[in-house]
């Protein structure tokens, strides 16, 4: 599912990547109750503490997928979350990857794995950082470009609107005095 949905994005088929996610609902937690009987075999054996791995790449997933569920509407926070829970997956290949052939420690292999996570979401933590050619200052330069026509509209209102996001604190603007 993880490598199909971004190419029936990519393809522009919208309804078949929401029955396809509709579907998860069903496969993840499936996926889900495939790690318990991991789960049990290590916490039986004499080296428990191992059981952190599979445990926190459980709830890792679990937390990824469902913020990627609410945030569905969301295009550009769905996306990343659904990246950061594919990257989940590759734990277990970089634990592996790591200690065999890089001699890391399972610590090591574990930091590495959630620094990458992290660095993945990065951008929804401060997704009001945008680069000056963002797409938000593309818009901003074409309406300052028709403001000539409207000089009551100054700026700073723009920038006002732009910035509010809808949030409450923002009061209406009255474009009938100039700033």
């Amino acid at each position: 599912m993880l490598i199909v949905q971004p190419i029936v994005i990519l393809n522009k088929k919208y309804l078949l990547h929401r029955t396809i996610g509709e579907i998860s609902y069903i496969i993840f937690p499936l996926l889900i109750l495939s790690f318990v009987p991991q789960m049990i075999k290590i916490s039986n054996s004499s080296d428990s503490k191992i059981l952190f791995f599979p445990l926190a790449d459980c709830i890792l997933l679990i937390v990824f997928y469902s913020l990627a569920i609410y945030n569905r509407k969301t295009a550009s926070k769905h996306m990343r979350y659904m990246i950061a829970s594919s990257l989940v997956f590759l734990g277990p290949t970089v634990g592996r990857i790591g200690p065999n052939l890089l001699e890391w420690s399972g610590i090591l292999t574990q930091s590495v794995m959630y620094g990458i996570i992290y660095h993945t979401n990065h951008p929804i933590v401060n997704d009001d950082l945008k680069p000056v050619k963002s797409n938000s200052y593309i818009r901003l330069e074409s309406i300052r470009s028709r403001m000539i026509e409207n000089p009551l509209i100054g700026d700073e209102n723009i920038k006002t609107i732009l910035r509010s996001r809808d949030e409450s604190e923002y009061k209406r603007i009255d474009f009938s005095e100039k700033n």
